[in-house]
């Protein structure tokens, strides 16, 4: 294989999104409504909601710059499609991650 595609297959998640914020992200980025994310995910659209939130939050921690400013605070279609474009290039930020305590030192 060439050493791109293998440094890529080896690239640790710098979000580390929790599981059921995985599955959230998996849906939209396959197209699912939020509304189609609530059912599949057995939860409300208020929950799918606050996911999002969630979601927001924890990538503005780590890369601020990635999710568009919204003038009004608000959180937008921008930043959904921009986190989105970023995980379709990014796959192994949807990959299930070890804690930071259960790495062998």
């Amino acid at each position: 294989l060439p050493l791109p595609f293998l440094g890529l297959c080896n690239r640790p998640p710098v979000f580390h999104f929790t599981e059921l914020q995985r599955q959230l992200l998996v849906l939209a980025r396959e197209g699912h409504t939020d509304a189609e994310i609530g059912e599949q995910l057995g939860v409300s659209a208020d929950a799918v909601k606050k996911r999002w939130g969630g979601i927001y939050d924890r990538v503005g921690e780590v890369f601020p710059r990635l999710l568009p400013e919204s003038p009004l605070g608000g959180r937008g279609a921008e930043k959904r499609r921009a986190l989105l474009a970023h995980l379709r290039e990014r796959p192994e930020e949807l990959r299930a991650h070890a804690p930071a305590d259960a790495v062998p030192r």
